[in-house]
């Protein structure tokens, strides 16, 4: 499977494929991830989850699972790489043409879900959330991008600017 984004990154991912599950993940050197999606028994769910190494699968974190619907109710998930203000503001950074993205466009409510995977089965536990998302803008913008950075910086990647934003890097 191969994955564009706007910024000019593209990967290339090995695709599973099962009757409920879906997997794919990349054994990129420094930047590997794996993303789970499983469909639930009545169909009309898929939980996704997704996790990201920087040090060649040595650890994982875990990234922030976002559900949405569109304008008629249908569910999606997304795993999403995130930053949080105060564990009071979460951000991530998509494009405007994801389904995700344009499913919030159409109807703001999200739930978000924080968890650790690793967990053993029974002991796992995890944030819920239910909340409103909206596109970052104005005044905000570089507050938003100023805390995106800090923690893509403290997991090795790159400082973001307003142009990675726009996806023109």
């Amino acid at each position: 499977m191969h994955y564009f984004y706007p910024r000019g990154v593209h990967r290339v991912f090995a695709v599973d494929i099962t009757a409920d599950t879906w997997r794919f993940w990349n054994d990129a050197p420094g930047f590997s991830q794996r993303f789970t999606n499983t469909l639930s028994d009545d169909g009309n769910t898929i939980n996704g989850e997704g996790e990201l190494s920087l040090d060649d699968g040595a650890t994982w974190e875990h990234d922030l699972v976002l559900a949405t619907a569109d304008g008629t109710g249908r569910p999606w998930s997304s795993p999403v790489y995130f930053a949080h203000d105060g564990y009071a503001e979460f951000l991530w950074v998509s494009a405007p043409e994801a389904l995700h993205s344009r499913n919030i466009a159409a109807r703001p409510q999200v739930g978000i879900v924080i968890f650790d995977s690793h967990a053993p089965i029974g002991t796992g536990q995890g944030v819920y959330i239910s909340a409103v998302a909206e596109q970052v803008g104005g005044g905000d913008l570089m507050r938003g991008i100023e805390t995106f950075s800090r923690r893509s910086l403290g997991h090795g990647g790159a400082a973001w600017t307003v142009k990675d934003q726009a996806g023109t890097r």
